[in-house]
């Protein structure tokens, strides 16, 4: 019974370190390209929970023309509610990237 929490316990920490490496690299390419990034951004990005919108993210941070349309797309997606509840393991979206992936194009996201 340990050793399933010591292994349940590593995929959690993967995925955690996963998630925090994502957000991350988010917040560097917008620095990188933008200069410094609000409190505001960070914090909305920092509850992004879902990798495949996380992914998505990031190709928009790399892409946009402003920091402004960047912010736009956050709050469409916000605004749609595809934030993953912090206290569940797992997201509907996450399983099924497809439907995901759609659902941010039918936005004008991607």
């Amino acid at each position: 019974m340990i050793e399933i929490g010591k292994e349940i316990g590593k995929e959690i920490g993967k995925e955690i370190g996963a998630l925090e490496k994502s957000r991350d690299a988010i917040k560097t390419v917008l620095t990188v390209r933008f200069g410094q990034i609000s409190s505001e951004i960070e914090e909305i990005i920092g509850k992004m929970t879902n990798p495949t919108i996380l992914e998505e993210l990031l190709k928009l941070a790399a892409t946009a023309n402003s920091l402004g349309e960047f912010k736009q797309s956050l709050a469409k997606i916000q605004s749609y509610n595809f934030f993953r509840n912090p206290f569940s393991l797992r997201n509907p979206f996450s399983c099924n990237i497809n439907f995901c992936y759609s659902g941010l194009e039918r936005l004008g996201i991607v």
